[in-house]
């Protein structure tokens, strides 16, 4: 359970997705810690970071899953609740992109109908691109997704990303208000316009 905290506005979950090696972790600490690393693996990693938006406190609780398969389970485990998804790729990868895409389906499948995505085609810095930006923005308009090239190397676009999230999830709680536990099993919209995920 997301526990209620008075200094801030909102709490949101969002998790990362995508394969291994397109740089999931790497894209979370650089927005959480502004730091880059360029080898880094982990199971399940968890970040906390928090930034103002329309002159309102929010906390986002950042999740990042690895990409191996034999993890597939643990996906549906922790995007179920969440408010936001990141489906990340290598722009130097078409197998990653292809994952991706798997992984979209099985979040339309298992995710609530309004839950905020964005498709990141990391690593857009790199020269060896295999993956059009044109691609990306198609299958992300076909998912109903934001959609941002990145590099967590050269920090591009990494605060867009979630300054896009912020401000989609924030709009669409402003939309349902009260109504959001009748709308979304297990979302709550708390005093002060927190979202706690029981």
């Amino acid at each position: 359970m997301a526990s209620i905290d008075n200094e801030f506005d909102y709490t949101f979950k969002v998790v990362i997705l995508g394969g291994s090696g397109v740089g999931k972790t790497s894209l979370m600490i650089r927005y959480a810690d502004q730091m880059f690393e360029e080898s880094m693996f982990c199971a399940i990693d968890f970040r906390i970071k928090t930034i103002e938006c329309d002159n309102e406190r929010i906390k986002f609780q950042i999740w990042d899953t690895v990409g191996n398969p034999r993890f597939s389970n643990n996906f549906k485990t922790y995007f179920r609740f969440a408010q936001g998804i990141i489906l990340a790729y290598d722009c130097r990868s078409e197998q990653s992109f292809i994952c991706a895409k798997n992984i979209g389906n099985i979040v339309n499948q298992c995710a609530y109908e309004n839950i905020v995505k964005v498709v990141v085609g990391n690593k857009c810095d790199r020269e060896d691109k295999v993956v059009e930006k044109s691609r990306g923005k198609e299958f992300a308009q076909g998912i109903q997704a934001g959609f941002f090239e990145t590099s967590a190397k050269e920090d591009i676009n990494v605060n867009e990303v979630f300054e896009y999230l912020s401000l989609e999830i924030k709009n669409w709680v402003h939309l349902i208000g009260n109504n959001a536990e009748s709308l979304i099993p297990k979302i709550k919209v708390k005093e002060r316009k927190e979202v706690c995920i029981q």
